[in-house]
């Protein structure tokens, strides 16, 4: 008898069925770490930095306006939050619009597709066609229009003026020193670079910017720079220098305004404002910007600027504009408006402009490749400002 029962518990046991029997737990093991690494792969992927960087005050010499103009620690445009950002044509590339050929495309998809393709093709022939015309049309009216006489005071992107109250066209071999200062010999970009007069000069009709390698610290440079202060101040008119920059990794050209009191932190800019009017950072990528800064250049500092892919560093003179109202600041490139903004609301008191060569190792001035490029020169044909009518 107990062998029979022994022999019934024995099969019992191997025809058990398989749902049974407990999981390995070496897979849910493995499904947890899976899991857990996702989560974690998720969690840094996602981390991305956009605040705007702080300008370094740190690095200036004196507490004045200018000396702490311009000192930033990064990038101050490397946020999305405080540009926009534009293409040649003046658009914004992010901004969605719908190509015309997927719009124009046709959805029918019932079976006559040949002659659908047909009529379309002769459409799209005519059309370009009619495109072709219009553009030749448009060329000569273009033609026609530019070869007519301006009107009296009126600058060729439109601007009307009253006079010309400033002019240099660097002409001699010297800088007008009735007109223009050199500027201090300030350390830069927290010691990156600094200001020399020996690398400022006139020549063949130009103002020559140069800079190179500090003969002190290779990893640094020193550089030309100059304004206005002291000599010429002015607020509302239409400002404009031709200048030719150089491509240069870590280093930038600019023709920009000090106005006002822009230290004077109010979450205001009509006080007292910094308007860069071209500034050529990322100049290797071909980019440049116009920009705004005011409340001064510590934690209160507060920008707008917009980032351009303007054509200007193919070896030519192009001309930067500004047109300052008492309402809005208006900026150009070419004669071609770029950007239109009142910016910390529209500075109310007078200025003096500079026009400055610098670097900064935040950008990659002392990189082998950015250090391997110079000397640089920046050239300036003429400077001139109007007051308005």
């Amino acid at each position: 008898m107990k062998k029979i029962i022994s022999v019934l518990l024995l099969i019992s046991l191997i025809i058990m069925p398989t749902s049974c029997k407990k999981p390995a737990t070496s897979n849910i093991d493995n499904s947890e770490q899976s899991s857990s690494s996702e989560i974690l792969d998720g969690a840094l992927g996602s981390s991305d930095t956009t605040s705007s960087e702080n300008p370094d005050s740190s690095s200036s010499e004196t507490t004045s306006n200018e000396a702490s103009s311009g000192l930033f620690t990064k990038n101050p445009f490397s946020s999305s939050s405080t540009v926009s950002e534009a293409n040649s044509n003046g658009n914004n590339p992010s901004s969605g619009t719908t190509n015309n050929d997927e719009q124009n495309k046709n959805p029918s998809n019932d079976g006559s597709s040949s002659n659908n393709s047909s009529s379309s093709s002769s459409s799209s022939s005519s059309s370009s066609s009619s495109s072709s015309s219009s553009s030749s049309s448009s060329s000569s009216s273009s033609s026609s229009s530019s070869s007519q006489p301006l009107p009296p005071n009126t600058l060729p992107n439109g601007v009307e003026y009253k006079s010309l109250i400033f002019n240099d066209d660097f002409s001699g071999n010297r800088l007008n020193t009735s007109k223009w200062e050199l500027c201090p010999e300030w350390s830069r970009q927290g010691g990156a670079c600094t200001w020399k007069n020996s690398m400022t000069s006139v020549s063949g009709g130009n103002l020559v910017l140069s800079i190179n390698k500090d003969p002190l610290n290779p990893r640094k440079t020193i550089a030309g720079a100059v304004r206005t202060s002291g000599r010429f101040s002015n607020s509302f008119g239409y400002y404009e220098a031709r200048i030719k920059f150089p491509t240069m990794k870590g280093s930038w050209g600019a023709f920009w305004i000090m106005a006002g009191d822009v230290n004077k932190v109010d979450n205001s800019g009509r006080d007292g404002s910094e308007i860069d009017i071209i500034e050529t950072i990322d100049n290797i990528k071909t980019k440049s910007n116009h920009a705004v800064h005011w409340d001064g250049y510590d934690s209160g500092h507060k920008s707008q600027g917009k980032i351009l892919n303007e054509n200007i560093y193919d070896g030519n003179f192009h001309t930067f504009g500004f047109l300052w109202t008492n309402s809005k600041y208006v900026f150009y490139i070419d004669d071609k408006i770029t950007w239109e903004t009142t910016a910390g609301g529209v500075c109310q008191n007078p200025g003096y402009m500079k026009l400055t060569v610098e670097s900064a190792f935040w950008n990659g001035s002392d990189a082998s490749d950015a250090m391997a490029n110079l000397p640089q020169k920046m050239f300036v044909d003429y400077v001139k400002v109007y007051s308005l009518k």
